[in-house]
């Protein structure tokens, strides 16, 4: 958006349409997310104030819709690793103690009772 043509206003109206977006679909069970809230509503504030030629459309779909789009892609494939990560976790067995185990493994064992002082 170019700087001329964004008064104080424009944004805190932009920011009270976020909000109440941001609360109508918390209150409707649709997921929220705050990032798409505020650009759409600074974008569509911009827009009703001054124009459609207040909106730089090349920097916002190069940088911030790309963005957002891309921020789920990155979040899943963290999910996989993640995932993969337990089920590595999960099959790799300990060290038990025992003939052929750690050397450093000491098992508590059953004192012998025969030998024991009453």
């Amino acid at each position: 958006m170019k700087s001329h043509a964004a008064p104080l206003t424009v944004v805190m109206g932009g920011l009270a349409g976020s909000i109440q977006w941001h609360q109508a679909t918390w209150c409707l069970g649709i997921p929220p997310s705050s990032s798409y809230d505020l650009i759409g509503g600074v974008v569509g504030t911009a827009m009703a104030a001054v124009g459609s030629s207040a909106v730089k459309t090349e920097g916002l779909v190069a940088e911030v819709i790309g963005s957002t789009v891309l921020s789920p892609v990155w979040h899943g494939r963290g999910q996989a690793l993640h995932a993969s990560g337990r089920v590595v976790q999960r099959s790799a067995r300990p060290l038990r103690c025992g003939a052929g185990r750690s050397p450093r493994c000491r098992r508590w064992e059953e004192p012998d009772r025969a030998t024991m002082p009453v």
